[in-house]
């Protein structure tokens, strides 16, 4: 039973793994996200890959206003017909590093949009 349990976890980090990868390579940078440091974009899509299956849309980052240091990240499976092929999280930088904040699948369609604004 314990090799079992090694072998499933082995296999889950391999796939976020490859989904890190993959998301980094596709994701889209709104542009005040992609004035962050690199560093931070491997942080946040690390966090964003393990905590969804689905694919990284978009990263939007707030510089002024009241969400102000808060980054928000978009996933969408390609077919994106129902909110549970959509989903966002918002992170947080604390103490050096980000932390998701809140997160999940629910999100409209029709409101992706909204939430990869930047105003």
């Amino acid at each position: 039973m314990r090799s079992a349990a090694i072998i499933v976890a082995l296999f889950l980090s391999a796939c976020a793994a490859d989904r890190y990868r993959w998301n980094l390579a596709h994701q889209h940078l709104m542009p005040n996200a992609s004035k962050l440091p690199r560093a931070d974009i491997e942080e946040i899509t690390r966090l964003v890959s393990q905590a969804s299956l689905q694919p990284i849309l978009g990263i939007a980052y707030q510089p002024i206003g009241r969400r102000r240091g808060e980054v928000t990240v978009v996933t969408s499976y390609p077919s994106g017909e129902t909110p549970d092929d959509n989903g966002s999280y918002y992170l947080r930088k604390d103490r050096g590093h980000w932390h998701i904040t809140w997160g999940g699948t629910g999100l409209s369609y029709s409101v992706i949009g909204l939430a990869l604004s930047e105003d």
